[in-house]
């Protein structure tokens, strides 16, 4: 099956949870009896993956795998977004304590600048999605009403740092 196709039960779960509105919640129970299957934790992942993708708003799952739950456009900004915020923070930091525990010494020359590279790429991410870039950022995208384009948020790190 080619990666842009779905599967029969993948398909059949994205159609129920597509029409769920804005704070409306579905459980397991009513999602099997509409279905007449348990989706497994990877068709839901997926699913929602898609209809997110495809503009269908953003679903999460209840907690204690109750079932799912269409988040308002308010929650996707402050709940879901700031999950992601903070699971990319700790992976950076994560990456870099990896590479911190490296013999840096060891390393032939090659390595020793790619281990560079990544270090410097992680320790940028990491300033990127800090707390005081979150306040900068604020500052000037509330005055400007938009989104700022990607070079403009760098040129702004250059200030933050």
């Amino acid at each position: 099956m080619a990666a842009f196709e779905r599967g029969p039960e993948t398909a059949a779960l994205v159609s129920v949870l597509k029409t769920l509105r804005p704070g409306e919640e579905i459980t397991i129970e009513t999602l099997v009896g509409i279905l007449k299957f348990t989706p497994r934790p990877e068709q839901a992942y997926r699913a929602r993956e898609i209809i997110a993708r495809e503009g269908g708003g953003v679903i999460d799952p209840l907690p204690h795998g109750r079932g799912y739950r269409r988040l308002t456009d308010e929650e996707a900004i402050h709940v879901a977004s700031e999950r992601y915020t903070r699971k990319a923070r700790n992976a950076g930091e994560r990456g870099a304590r990896s590479l911190a525990s490296v013999d840096y010494d060891e390393l032939k020359d090659a390595d020793k600048v790619e281990h560079n590279v990544r270090l410097s790429m992680l320790g940028a991410l990491r300033l990127v999605i800090s707390p005081r870039a979150r306040k900068a950022l604020q500052g000037v995208v509330a005055g400007s009403g938009a989104a700022l384009a990607n070079t403009d948020v760098m040129r702004l790190f250059e200030k933050v740092k």
